[in-house]
C-alpha cells in the first residue's frame, strides 16, 4: 500500500530535502507550492497526511490548515505543520487551531521519521535512529 503524503511547501530547496528525507520510504509525495494550492490537492487526493509550511507568500499554513478542517471531507487527515520558527506563541496558535504536531525547522531525520511513524502506518528503518546533519 503506498502512503499519500501532501507537503505543501513554497521554497524549492526544501522540497527537494523532504524528496530525499522520503525517498527510502513507500511514499508518494505531492507537493502544493502555496495554500490555496495545497488546499485544492488535499481535496482532490485526500492524502493519509499532509506536512505544511506555515510561511508562505499568500495564505499561510494555519489559514491553510483551517480550510482543510473545515471541510467534512478533509478534517479527518492529520496535519504536521512544519516552520523555522521558535515561538511558542507560534506553536500553542498552531495547536489551538488544529493541528496534529509541530515541528521545528531543521528536523533531525530520526524525530522527523518519528513523527511521521506516529500518523502513518509505516515502521522505521534501523538507520532512522541515528542523528541527520
Amino acid at each position: 500500500m503506498t502512503i499519500k503524503v501532501l507537503y505543501v511547501e513554497d521554497h524549492p530547496a526544501s522540497v527537494d530535502i523532504m524528496r530525499r528525507r522520503l525517498q527510502d520510504q513507500d511514499i508518494q509525495l505531492f507537493v502544493a507550492p502555496n495554500g490555496e494550492a495545497g488546499i485544492d490537492l488535499a481535496h482532490r487526493l485526500k492524502p493519509d497526511l499532509i506536512l505544511m509550511d506555515i510561511n508562505m507568500p499568500g495564505m499561510n499554513g494555519i489559514e491553510a490548515m483551517s480550510h482543510i478542517r473545515d471541510n467534512r471531507l478533509t478534517r479527518h487527515i492529520p496535519i504536521v505543520l512544519m516552520t523555522v520558527s521558535t515561538s511558542e506563541r507560534t506553536r500553542v496558535y498552531a495547536q489551538m487551531m488544529g493541528c496534529d504536531d509541530y515541528l521545528v525547522k531543521p528536523v533531525e531525520q530520526a524525530d522527523f521519521l518519528e513523527t511521521l511513524a506516529q500518523f502513518l502506518p509505516m515502521s522505521l528503518p534501523a538507520q532512522s535512529h541515528q542523528r541527520s546533519a
